[in-house]
């Protein structure tokens, strides 16, 4: 397999012919209609010969928006505002990548599907969330993500001419290896899903289709989280696989060209099986990159403890597989962190998480568990140790608990066969 991205190799997309109105786009009489009517709307600012302006692309924000004329028009105003002011005409050749994202940042084209189309895989267990968040700015990671998909672009108008048709659409590989506390991480998840709001909003209809892998007992809570923000366009394209993906993944992308970390035959250079040319690997980002000013603790409750004191949260939980997760820090040293069970009828509290003097006065504490058994799990909070020094401390702690509703949602995208 050959990803060609040289910038010198490719005219600058505007100078392109693009692809011609005429071509057929699949369209009813009616929206046939509802097309010429959006283009009218938007014709002040159409470039005659502009790649992105051809017919092929205008329709997707069409669909992207079910063919609501007024905020398919919205849409794209704000697609081309954006363009405008991030020179994402030149972003191939005038972006320059932060060190840290540079180093540990995952993901990457890293085959082609057996339609042609490119394959991105989002290597997300892998993906230190926590340090790329206090590490990295909002905008330096929106660049990235707006980079990679000029890149994708430019290798799907590679593919439709060496293939003869047009590719324009990526399939998108979700592995969650060794997803856990650090991915439920409240605000690095946040930010990881405004970044793929930004490409859905921004480039609208470019996955055909997004195969999760590798999918943990938790990944229902894990989806009630994302949910929210996931359109019902890509929740329709979604297929979720535990470890018993392969036969599946195979049947969309060739033994050869599959990476051999998922089982297929592709590897880099020295034997390399995660093809880490192509698919960066990630890593734990170092805390002498941490940036100081990117700490929001706007949603955490505040509270002083007093030297020689403790402070007891109770967390009910009646249902299993629920998750609670927990963020803190102080001002001011060091506190000591640990969280217990008092089991449903009994009342023996058993250790959890042992208590520990956790270093979370710099940046934030966090963590979470999986709630297997029934009953109150106790959070402390403990300054004993300290005879003089109070303890200002700033905590947030959620119990994340399964939806039946979304439970068979997720039952019915795992049932679903990848087309």
């Amino acid at each position: 397999m050959t990803l060609i991205t040289d910038q010198n190799n490719e005219e600058h997309p505007n100078k392109g012919k693009g692809i011609q109105a005429n071509e057929d786009l699949n369209l009813s009489s009616k929206q046939h209609v509802l097309f010429e009517q959006f283009k009218k709307s938007i014709e002040d600012i159409l470039k005659p010969g502009y790649y992105l302006h051809a017919d092929s692309e205008l329709v997707k924000f069409c669909f992207a928006r079910k063919w609501d004329l007024k905020k398919s028009e919205s849409m794209f105003r704000q697609a081309m505002k954006l363009r405008e002011t991030r020179r994402l005409d030149h972003i191939l050749e005038e972006y320059e990548e932060p060190e840290v994202i540079e180093k540990y940042m995952t993901g990457g084209i890293g085959c082609f599907d057996k339609e042609g189309l490119p394959v991105r895989f989002e290597r997300f267990g892998y993906l230190d969330v926590k340090g790329m968040f206090y590490s990295s700015k909002k905008v330096d990671l929106e660049m990235k993500k707006l980079y990679d998909q000029e890149v994708a672009l430019k290798v799907m108008r590679q593919q439709s001419e060496k293939l003869g048709k047009k590719i324009d659409r990526l399939t998108v590989i979700l592995d969650l290896d060794q997803i856990g506390s650090k991915q439920l991480w409240r605000p690095g998840l946040a930010l990881y899903l405004h970044l793929i709001k930004l490409l859905e909003d921004n480039y609208p209809e470019f996955v055909k289709r997004l195969i999760v892998i590798n999918a943990p007992k938790i990944f229902p809570i894990f989806f009630k989280i994302c949910r929210p923000l996931i359109s019902d366009d890509m929740n329709k394209k979604m297929r979720v696989y535990g470890t018993n993906f392969l036969p599946e993944v195979l049947k969309i992308i060739d033994e050869e060209e599959l990476p051999a970390f998922l089982g297929g035959k592709q590897v880099g250079p020295d034997n390399d099986i995660y093809c880490t040319h192509r698919i960066k690997a990630g890593g734990l980002v170092p805390e002498s990159y941490y940036l100081k000013d990117v700490i929001d603790t706007t949603e955490f409750e505040s509270t002083t403890i007093s030297a020689g004191c403790k402070l007891v949260l109770k967390v009910p939980i009646e249902q299993p597989n629920c998750v609670i997760r927990w963020e803190f820090l102080t001002e001011g040293k060091d506190i000591s962190f640990g969280v217990s069970l008092i089991p449903k009828g009994s009342e023996k509290q058993q250790v959890v998480v042992p208590a520990s003097r956790v270093q979370c006065h710099m940046v934030p504490e966090y963590g979470s568990l999986t709630c297997e058994q029934l009953g109150t799990y106790v959070i402390l909070f403990d300054n004993s140790y300290s005879w003089t020094k109070g303890k200002k401390l700033k905590y947030n702690i959620e119990a994340l608990i399964e939806d039946e509703e979304l439970l068979e949602e997720v039952e019915q995208i795992m049932n679903q066969k990848i087309e």
